[in-house]
């Protein structure tokens, strides 16, 4: 099965632009495409699609670069240029959606993102950073704190956390693998 199969639209050429993860016994694939973030549930039904934003009212088109989803808690995050976007799922009436919970912005382009199984998010590109969130009770948008940050010798094409610990790995531009 080929990938245009399952994702209409021309996917990103970057290497975190498309990604499947299981959240409440349902499998979702998202993927960027363009300015937009696509999410199936299952390759046959679409369940929303996402345009990339600083805010809910922000119409510049920003090219998405990296899509993340939490398996822990359900949560999305995309990147495009400096910015990363974190979106809270909601279940209304078995309405599965995502809304805009909060815009970080991490000063250095961004490329990869993936999520800890603690929900730390990793995100990497010009700089390597772990992100958490703060946990106020009740507090929307949710507060995010910069836990750990370090600049590599080169740019992060990949990153990904072992998926049982806190340990991960990066590609850079120039590594040998």
């Amino acid at each position: 099965m080929f990938l245009e199969n399952i994702c209409p639209g021309q996917v990103n050429p970057q290497p975190h632009a498309i990604e499947s993860f299981v959240w409440k016994s349902i499998r979702y694939i998202i993927y960027a495409t363009g300015s937009k973030v696509v999410i199936y549930a299952d390759p046959a039904k679409l369940v929303q699609i996402i345009s990339a934003a600083t805010s809910p009212n922000d119409d510049k088109q920003q090219v998405v670069t990296a899509v993340a989803g939490c398996p822990r808690t359900g949560r999305l995050a995309l990147s495009y240029e400096t910015y990363i976007s974190i979106y809270q799922y909601t279940d209304a009436k078995d309405l599965h959606q995502w809304h805009l919970d909060t815009v970080i912005d991490a000063k250095t382009r961004v490329n990869c993102l993936d999520w800890s199984k603690d929900g730390h998010l990793l995100a990497a590109g010009e700089e390597i950073s772990i992100w958490v969130p703060v946990d106020k009770e009740g507090v929307h948008p949710l507060a995010w704190k910069n836990l750990w940050h370090i600049k590599p010798a080169t740019d992060v094409v990949i990153a990904k956390f072992e998926p049982n610990s806190i340990l991960f790995a990066t590609v850079g531009s120039v590594s040998d693998v």
